[in-house]
Order: structure tokens, then sequence, then C-alpha cells
């Protein structure tokens, strides 16, 4: 079996080497990518801040959301020269969608943020999946769903990436299988 050079292993490594360094009080991230060749060889940045008032199209995100704790990439053939990335923001709120707790606020739920990035890393679009967005799982206080995040693969066929999300939780814990639709919403969920 023929070994390929690194350059050409650099080059299928391209997207990102993804490290969460939290800002103020947790409301973005640094995304870090590889680059050849020093410091702003290329005309290159090696990092960029993501977060609500840099980085593109975010969202709002309170203080305390922790959004950038856990970053993923995800593999998405669907736009060539965009990629995804699955952030977690185990912090943030929601309202519960079902039952006799229908709209009572859930703090410390959890979310995930699915952003569609260009090839200047900015972000282009974000979907937030929680438990009233996004077709994400029932949540509840102090599940802390978007606590952890990985890249499964394509689990189901379809040619979009599916993640596994960690919801650590003070009463229950749950690891949340979710399989995304094209715009980043969740098809389904285990």
């Amino acid at each position: 079996m023929k070994r390929a050079p690194l350059k050409e292993l650099m080059h299928t490594l391209t997207l990102l080497l993804l490290i969460p360094i939290a800002h103020g009080a947790w409301t973005g991230f640094d995304l870090v990518r590889p680059w050849v060749g020093g410091y702003g060889s290329s005309g290159t940045t090696p990092w960029k801040k993501i977060s609500t008032d840099m980085g593109g199209a975010m969202p709002a995100l309170k203080a305390d959301s922790f959004f950038g704790g856990a970053v993923t990439y995800i593999s998405d053939n669907s736009a060539p020269g965009r990629f995804k990335i699955a952030v977690g923001a185990y912090g943030e709120s929601s309202y519960t969608v079902f039952g006799p707790y229908n709209g009572t606020e859930q703090k410390l739920a959890g979310a995930v943020y699915i952003l569609t990035l260009d090839g200047q890393m900015n972000v282009e679009a974000s979907v937030r999946i929680s438990g009233d967005s996004g077709n994400g799982p029932p949540l509840f206080e102090n599940d802390n769903f978007g606590y952890a995040v990985s890249y499964l693969g394509d689990l189901d066929g379809d040619g979009i990436g599916d993640i596994a999300v960690g919801a650590p939780g003070a009463i229950f814990s749950a690891t949340w299988l979710l399989f995304l639709n094209i715009d980043g919403t969740v098809k389904k969920r285990k």
C-alpha cells in the first residue's frame, strides 16, 4: 500500500483544527485552522473568532450560554466550498413544548448550533437545536445538552453527517444520536 505524501495528507485534512477558547462570558470561541509556512503566510489568518459580534450570521447569544464549550466538524457534501460544524451551548435555556410543563422555561437545558461556514470561515447560516427548536429532543432544566458533541459519520446513508450530543444532566444523563437534515435540523433522534 502506497502512502500519501504529507503535503497531500495536509490538503485532505484541509478543513480545521477546532479549539474552543473561552471569550468573556462564554459567548464565543476561536476557530483555529492549520496553515502552511509561517504565521500569516499566503495572506491567511490561522484563527477566526466566532461569536455573536463577529463571524457572520450568528444569532444573539445570552451571557453564560457556554457557546463553544464543545465543537466538532460535520461532513456534508451538499455544498462544495462550504462546511458545517456543530457547536455546543450547554448553558442555554429552552422552553418545554410538550405535556403538562408546556411553555415552562428550562434553565441550563442546553442547545447545539449547526453552523454553515464558507471558505473564509464566516458563518453563512446557523440552526439551533434544543428542546424548543430544530426538532431537538425533549429537554429539562439542568440537562446541559451540548456539553459534548461528536461527529459520527453518515450513519443513515443520506450523504449528511450525523452527530452524538452529550447531556450529562443533574437528574438524568443521556447521549442523543441526531440524524440531520441538509438544513441542519434534526431528521430523527435516538
